[in-house]
């Protein structure tokens, strides 16, 4: 609109949640530009004229979720859902790319989505390997206290550990972020609330809600608190953010069994209809084998092994007997109770030329 060379736009904020808080040309042209083509920039990205002059930014168009929730929302209600006309747009493309003679790229792959990701990835790219070519870009990068108002909204057990998408200098050592002015209040306070537990809370606090059970999280658990209290972290919701954010607390996710059937044993049902359900998986799986082997109305043993069910904890075993009684009367458990090395040992054995005394003395050891 300027018509002349613009600086990249100023963005701070989180991924697809980012406003643009100024044009610079010398000097900062945004606000001239909200005065005199306000309605045109509102129109472009789809937010009512009266936000851009109340932030004083210039808002991306994913903002519209937020600041026309209702108008979205009945447009929605009335077309065919997003994916259904991406599926569509897709058939449509996969049928012209067939042709040979095709030289162009479609007008229809405009409308498919992400326009212009692969100009923002090869400008992005040059700035990291082409030497001397610093330019500023919007990334993502590990907040580490560029938006101050963040840690406030994080777990506690993960202080300040944000992915923020923010204005940085990249060159061939990596992204920067620039420096800026803090973010509003208005802008702070939906950034605030975009964190899970926040959500959580704006709903208990909503005169149409209020109700615990209608965040889909279903009836109170033990389980929430013994999850918590076992990873360090204040609730259940901050285990979960703690796992999309962190490495270490994904890496942990195998020390949930133990807390899992503790719970259970302690008569949780909601813990319980888990064990159950992944003991009823296993049935499922054993009883497909069967059915695939024509064993399903033959005697047959249905070999169980790893460290859970060699625990020969009831609740998984007898959700395993009662689902394979119904599909297999036949078929019968057995629990591998040898350690698993003795199945490797005997190959061992064998590739080196071992005497056949070797692998029953490896027999006899395992034995309980």
């Amino acid at each position: 609109m300027l018509e002349v060379p613009l600086a990249p736009p100023r963005v701070a904020s989180l991924n697809h949640l980012t406003w643009e808080r100024a044009a610079t040309v010398g000097v900062d042209r945004l606000p001239e530009l909200l005065g005199a083509r306000g309605g045109e920039l509102a129109d472009l990205v789809g937010v009512p004229v009266e936000v851009l002059h109340s932030t004083r930014t210039l808002p991306s168009y994913y903002l519209r979720y937020f600041y026309g929730h209702d108008e979205v929302v009945a447009e929605q209600r009335a077309a065919p859902s997003r994916g259904a006309r991406v599926a569509e747009i897709e058939r449509e493309l996969l049928a012209m790319y067939r042709d040979p003679a095709l030289d162009r790229k479609p007008d229809l792959l405009g409308e498919r989505g992400g326009a212009f990701y692969s100009e923002a990835a090869v400008g992005l790219l040059d700035s990291l390997l082409g030497a001397g070519r610093a330019a500023v870009h919007a990334v993502n990068v590990r907040n580490a206290g560029t938006l101050a108002c963040l840690p406030a909204c994080l777990p506690a057990c993960l202080p300040d550990a944000a992915v923020v998408e923010v204005s940085c200098r990249v060159d061939g050592s990596g992204a920067a972020p620039l420096a800026g002015p803090p973010l509003t209040p208005e802008l702070r306070g939906l950034v605030a609330h975009v964190g899970a537990e926040r959500v959580y809370r704006a709903l208990l606090a909503h005169p149409l809600i209020g109700q615990a059970d209608r965040d889909g999280r279903g009836a109170p658990t033990a389980l929430s608190a013994a999850v918590a209290v076992h990873f360090g972290c204040p609730s259940a919701t901050d285990v979960g953010i703690g796992v999309h954010l962190g490495r270490d607390l994904a890496a942990r996710m195998g020390e949930l069994a133990p807390v899992v059937f503790a719970v259970a044993a302690d008569g949780d049902e909601t813990a319980r209809a888990i064990v159950r359900g992944q003991g009823e998986e296993v049935a499922t799986f054993a009883a497909a084998a069967l059915a695939r082997l024509g064993l399903t109305g033959s005697p047959a043993d249905v070999v169980l092994g790893g460290g859970v069910l060699r625990s020969r904890d009831p609740l998984p075993h007898n959700a395993i007997n009662d689902r394979l009684t119904a599909i297999a009367p036949l078929a019968r458990t057995r629990v591998v109770t040898a350690p698993p090395v003795l199945g490797a040992a005997p190959s061992a054995l064998d590739a080196v030329g071992a005497h056949p005394a070797a692998e029953r003395r490896v027999r006899e050891w395992s034995r309980p």
